[in-house]
């Protein structure tokens, strides 16, 4: 399985603390922010790894990472020459996505554990078109939400008015995909900016089964100056259990 990380955002409201370089490059202990998920996605199995990065900063990532001999993975890069959101990051790497099922990994978001590995471990291909990480949410009017029938997910509403809201689980940026059920969905797609949606909303559309897996621990997104603390603290503990 390959992963498709996601790193084109323009992270506007970082631009306090991280004016120039992508926020995601950000050090914590050392290291980028992006280094610690592409070791977390290696120790889940994963060595192959397409990066999306837009012109005005990929520059940053791909001359850090080069083509991910020095850390033991193989790195492609795609471009993103317009923020169209997730599902159209994700469509630009179409060429170089050439597996049955791939991940994706928002590039600004982590969890206290291996998501990805504990994402994989709990799936099972069986007919499915894609596999969500999920999380139970306080306020369900802020995220995107899936609803259920049985034990698959059947629709996600984005940010559904308080008091209709199908479920109080929210997705997480990080999911598996079926390359071809994917890419099938978007076929006929015109993606526009301030449209974005997630991308496996595509699938659900088509009739496609879905099912997910809820996480109950910490996580960060790398969305405001704000959240630095939080990655740092969250980093600091998963260094010290060696994780």
């Amino acid at each position: 399985m390959k992963a498709v990380v996601l790193a084109a955002g323009e992270g506007r409201r970082m631009k306090p603390a991280c004016p120039v370089m992508p926020k995601m490059m950000m050090p914590f202990h050392g290291k980028a922010f992006l280094e610690y998920i592409l070791k977390e996605l290696k120790e889940a199995g994963i060595t192959e790894v397409v990066v999306v990065v837009h012109p005005s900063n990929g520059h940053y990532i791909r001359n850090h990472f080069s083509d991910g001999k020095a850390f033991g993975m193989k790195m492609e890069y795609a471009v993103q020459k317009e923020r169209k959101g997730p599902a159209h990051a994700i469509a630009v790497a179409k060429e170089l996505i050439d597996t049955e099922y791939f991940l994706v990994h928002y590039g600004d978001s982590m969890t206290n554990v291996n998501l990805p590995k504990k994402l994989m471990e709990n799936f099972m291909e069986d007919g499915l078109d894609a596999y969500l990480a999920l999380r139970e949410v306080k306020e369900a009017s802020r995220y995107g939400i899936v609803k259920f029938e049985a034990d698959e997910i059947v629709d996600i509403v984005e940010k559904p008015p308080k008091g209709t809201e199908p479920s109080k689980i929210a997705t997480i940026g990080i999911f598996i995909m079926k390359t071809r059920a994917y890419f099938d969905s978007i076929r006929d797609v015109k993606f526009e900016r301030g449209r974005e949606e997630f991308p496996v909303e595509y699938i659900l559309r088509k009739k496609g089964r879905v099912k997910g897996w809820i996480f109950s621990g910490k996580r960060v997104d790398l969305g405001k100056p704000s959240d630095i603390n939080t990655a740092k603290e969250l980093i600091s503990e998963k260094l010290e259990l060696n994780l």
